[in-house]
């Protein structure tokens, strides 16, 4: 018996398959190197908004951690990297409409910078815990 398929329940069922082979996402990575600034940071930050922040940066200087908005009692994603020279770039959000934070790691731990989005802007500073 030959079976007839619409190009619709095909379209479908490509879609179906690409979500389940990309949904799952375990792609292996430890994140693990030698990036000199991995450990875990802490710090507050200020300006159009205000609050506390924390990340952890991984051996191959990927960058995760939390914002806490205290005007707004709301937690933010943060995400990026941290290069070996200690210059890191997050966002909060996506990059085109998100808040991005680019700063500076010195030899001693200290970490500043500054964050903008698109309607305000301000500054943050921090240290290796």
């Amino acid at each position: 018996m030959q079976m007839k398929y619409s190009w619709k329940s095909l379209l479908g069922a490509t879609v179906i398959a690409a979500v389940g082979l990309t949904g799952c996402e375990d792609d292996g990575d430890d994140h693990s190197g030698n990036n000199a600034f991995r450990g875990e940071y802490a710090g507050t930050y200020s300006g159009g908004y205000q609050g506390t922040w924390s990340v952890t940066i991984h051996g191959d200087g990927y960058t995760e951690g939390v914002a806490h908005n205290t005007d707004e009692n709301s937690d933010y994603d943060l995400g990026g990297t941290t290069s070996e020279n200690g210059n890191m770039a997050l966002t909060v959000g996506g990059a085109s409409d998100g808040t991005l934070w680019q700063g500076q790691i010195d030899a001693a731990g200290r970490l500043s910078g500054t964050w903008s989005d698109s309607e305000t802007w301000g500054w943050f500073s921090g240290q290796r815990q």
